[in-house]
This record gives C-alpha cells, sequence and structure tokens, in this order.
C-alpha cells in the first residue's frame, strides 16, 4: 500500500545500467513511489540539461545507480553533482566494486550482492525505517 505523501525520486544511470535501472524503478513504483528516468520524460528535441534540471527540480531524492558505466558518463557525473547543489538526498546503488566519487565516499550505500536486501533496504530509504513492504511484491513467489 503506498504511503503518504508520494516520494518522488530521480533515476540516475548509465545507458549501460538500463535493464536494473527499469527493475529498480518498478520496484520503486509498486511500493508507491513517483520517479523520473530518461526514457519515459525526456523526448527526441528536448532541451537535456533543462530536462535533467526541471526532473532533480521535481524529485526528493536521487536513487544513484553506480557502476564503472557511470563513472564513465559524463551525464551521470552531472546528474549527481547538480543534486548535491540542491541538496536532494542521494541514495547510491552500488553495482559494482567501482569506488563512488569524491563527495559520496563518505555516504551509506547499498549493493547489488543481495539483490532482496538491496531492494528492501532501498525502500526502507526512502519510506522510512518503518517501512514494511509486501513480500509478494518484493520478493516474488514468497507468502
Amino acid at each position: 500500500m503506498p504511503l503518504s505523501p508520494t516520494k518522488r525520486v530521480f533515476i540516475s544511470h548509465s545507458h549501460h545500467d538500463r535493464a536494473i535501472a527499469t527493475e529498480l524503478q518498478t520496484t520503486l513504483a509498486a511500493a508507491g513511489a513517483e520517479t523520473y528516468m530518461d526514457q519515459d520524460n525526456i523526448q527526441a528535441g528536448d532541451n537535456l540539461p533543462k530536462r535533467i534540471r526541471d526532473g532533480l527540480n521535481w524529485c526528493d531524492m536521487v536513487l544513484l545507480i553506480w557502476s564503472a558505466a557511470a563513472a564513465d558518463s559524463a551525464w551521470v557525473i552531472r546528474e549527481w553533482n547538480i543534486a548535491y547543489e540542491l541538496r536532494r538526498r542521494i541514495v547510491p546503488y552500488v553495482l559494482d566494486e567501482t569506488p563512488l566519487p569524491a563527495g559520496l565516499e563518505n555516504v551509506v550505500y547499498i549493493e547489488l550482492k543481495d539483490r532482496q536486501l538491496g531492494d528492501s533496504n532501498l525502500l526502507r530509504s526512502i519510506f522510512g525505517k518503518d517501512f514494511v513492504p509486501d513480500p509478494t511484491t518484493l520478493f516474488p513467489g514468497r507468502s
């Protein structure tokens, strides 16, 4: 059941990590969050820097999907820097051993290594520590 008020999450990711970004977007939406992801909110012909800033102004927090590909992406770097400048909460979701960038090295992050625990921690980070997800949606097949 969604919590009120709705949480708004900007999902920052490299296109190389789009599959996991889409999976996490689905998990967040199932829990009641609204998301902003480039493939849904940015269209051909849009002014890309403006649309990114619009999304970051709109959101409550940023889910930073971090990997070697993200570290090499000028757009991902730009997104988390703007989020930092806007004082948005940044929640890193680390996919590999790539160190977090300077400025985020002391932020508690979520690891992909244990996906179920990672997703549960992500939802608690967004909705609060007392959030209890529906186990059938977060952990399909369980009842």
